[in-house]
């Protein structure tokens, strides 16, 4: 009887019942296995509590991952756009830049015609 019962609980059935009714050394060594047993129960409930605590724990972490992911996705999305925008702002920048610089020289062209056009005049004028 006491191999029957040890083997059902090596085969990982902790289901039955162990009952020891006798005194001697046969009663000891089912009220041992029944110990055994009850010891197995309590560590397999353990076991399976604290994998459902790390199984939420594991799926928390998962969604908390896939949220920063998405976060920094979103993040990296609006560092390229703000790039695009810097540049586009230093070409219209250097855009401006060339233009006042054309408008310096038109007005100096402008003032030295004029002072050719003022000296021409007054050289004709004398004549």
């Amino acid at each position: 009887m006491a191999v029957g019962i040890a083997q059902t609980v090596a085969r990982g059935d902790l289901r039955r019942t162990i009952v020891a009714d006798t005194k001697d050394e046969t009663g000891d060594l089912l009220r041992a296995l029944a110990e055994m047993n009850t010891r197995l129960t309590e560590t397999v409930s353990r076991v399976r509590e604290s994998s459902g605590v790390l199984g939420g724990a594991a799926q928390e972490l998962a969604t908390g991952n896939t949220d920063l992911s998405q976060r920094t996705e979103e993040q990296a999305a609006s560092l390229q756009e703000m790039a695009a925008s810097m540049e586009q702002l230093t070409s219209t920048v250097r855009q401006n830049v060339e233009n006042a610089h054309q408008g310096v020289r038109s007005r100096r062209m402008r003032r030295k015609w004029r002072k050719r056009a003022a000296k021409w005049s007054a050289a004709w004028s004398i004549q």
